[in-house]
């Protein structure tokens, strides 16, 4: 049987206890304790805003730069994004973020990713709130080989790419 990993969720956002912002500073410390401890993984959400129930926006730190950061200051344990939207995110740029948060974390980096979800989170930033399946096929389509063999052709209603690797770097690079 092989031993099971723990992970840690770092907190990303405003507190729900007392509002108050969660620093960088804050965040390195807590990842840096879950390494020394014996963490397998720290990961870091990918919300755009929270709302509470009161309909109060609450800030969040942006997932992909955050994740990068960790990486960078880490030096044992996977880094990961937990998880995602792809929703949120052109799928191409996608690819090349976590492509660069692997080279940073020296292939420590997991990538979680999701279909998103719609609602007031997007709708404030102005990004699609519909047809959240379909979108998400289509990343995938794109994400995928991107990473997996370096290039993607795919055509489809909301994605399209026709282009070698995300970097020019690494597995993910360019191939002649």
């Amino acid at each position: 049987m092989r031993p099971l990993e723990i992970g840690l969720v770092l907190p990303m956002g405003d507190s729900f206890v007392d509002g108050s912002n969660t620093r960088w500073a804050n965040i390195r410390d807590l990842a840096l304790h879950a390494e020394a401890l014996g963490f397998d993984a720290v990961w870091t959400a990918d919300e755009l805003l929270w709302r509470s129930d009161s309909g109060t926006a609450q800030g969040w730190w942006e997932g992909v730069a955050m994740t990068g950061a960790v990486a960078a200051a880490t030096s044992r344990v996977k880094v990961g994004t937990w998880v995602l939207s792809a929703l949120h995110r052109n799928p191409g740029i996608t690819a090349k973020a976590v492509e660069t948060i692997d080279e940073i974390s020296g292939g420590r980096f997991v990538l979680g990713l999701g279909s998103g979800h719609a609602g007031r989170q997007a709708h404030a930033f102005g990004l699609p709130e519909d047809h959240v399946q379909s979108r998400f096929e289509e990343a995938l389509a794109i994400i995928v080989p991107l990473l997996r063999q370096g290039r993607a052709d795919f055509e489809g209603t909301y994605h399209g790419s026709s282009s070698t690797g995300p970097s020019g770097h690494g597995r993910a690079g360019s191939r002649s």
